[in-house]
């Protein structure tokens, strides 16, 4: 299924409104893509071969057609000719942040993510793309989510195969040393707007913190909000930013650790949140 925002009620191709807003705003625009998990598309592979590929429906969706490993094809040329508009239509793009890793770790073959890299990079050599720690080795940086290190223990924690462990294992040694970030909610459960009794939001210390903590690991911090379905964000997020953009402006951002930051990184698992509801399918 090819969703389109123009044949919708609004008819406004947001893509392209955020790249002119990030060029007004002197922004680099980079784009989020899930090219390792679609819960739609018809061909996507089905969660008898990799479980979190899609929900656990008691019926099969008709609309699921996967039948064997020569249709996932229909998915990949989908999946690369929306990757082709994303770098084509929208004028300098800064990169592409591709999400999620295990079914390529799992599928390195049918995904062979590499020749997606190299269609991003004739089209936009100076673009960079970004695949969580790694999705192949090849990455121009990498982004930890919320911690920084190899996904090995966590796809070996769910019981995936041990080609999966390696092939984090291979990436994260591949690209350890590469410039990185750090992703991060602002709230204490899940990325999106959610409610709970348990939701808690980061306090402006917490985020100093979390800077401070991102500057011993040579990072960077991209620090995810949860706007309200209406497109809203939260009072208590908007006062955070704004006492953590006064003190930066006071005292300036953590010096960054150019020396021993490899310590920092290397250091096992350094959880920064452990939620068990903030886990993902990575």
């Amino acid at each position: 299924m090819d969703y389109n925002s123009m044949d919708y009620p609004a008819q406004r191709d947001f893509v392209k409104e955020l790249a002119v807003a990030c060029r007004k705003a002197g922004l680099g625009l980079f784009i989020y893509y899930s090219v390792g998990i679609d819960w739609h598309h018809p061909y996507f592979l089905p969660n008898t071969m990799y479980d979190p590929a899609r929900p656990h429906y008691k019926e099969v969706p008709e609309s699921y057609r996967f039948r064997n490993v020569e249709d996932f094809k229909h998915y990949l040329n989908y999946a690369k000719t929306q990757i082709m508009e994303l770098c084509t239509q929208y004028g300098p793009i800064a990169g592409i942040w591709f999400d999620t890793v295990g079914g390529v770790y799992q599928y390195s073959e049918l995904f062979n993510i590499q020749e997606i890299y190299d269609m991003i990079h004739q089209i936009q050599p100076h673009a960079l793309v970004v695949f969580k720690t790694g999705a192949n080795g090849n990455e121009d940086f990498i982004t930890g989510e919320r911690e920084m290190g190899s996904l090995a223990p966590v796809f070996k924690s769910v019981g995936l195969p041990k080609k999966v462990q390696d092939a984090a294992d291979f990436s994260w040694e591949s690209n350890k040393e590469k410039p990185a970030e750090l992703n991060i909610p602002i709230q204490a459960l899940g990325w999106a707007y959610h409610t709970s009794s348990r939701q808690r939001q980061k306090s402006a210390e917490e985020v100093m913190e979390l800077l401070r903590y991102c500057a011993d690991m040579n990072a960077n911090l991209l620090l995810n909000i949860g706007p309200r379905p209406d497109g809203t964000i939260l009072e208590e997020n908007i006062q955070t930013l704004e006492k953590v953009g006064r003190q930066l402006e006071k005292d300036g951002f953590p010096k960054l650790n150019t020396k021993s930051y490899m310590d920092f990184r290397m250091k096992a698992r350094q959880t920064v949140q452990t939620e068990k509801e903030n886990q993902t399918a990575n």
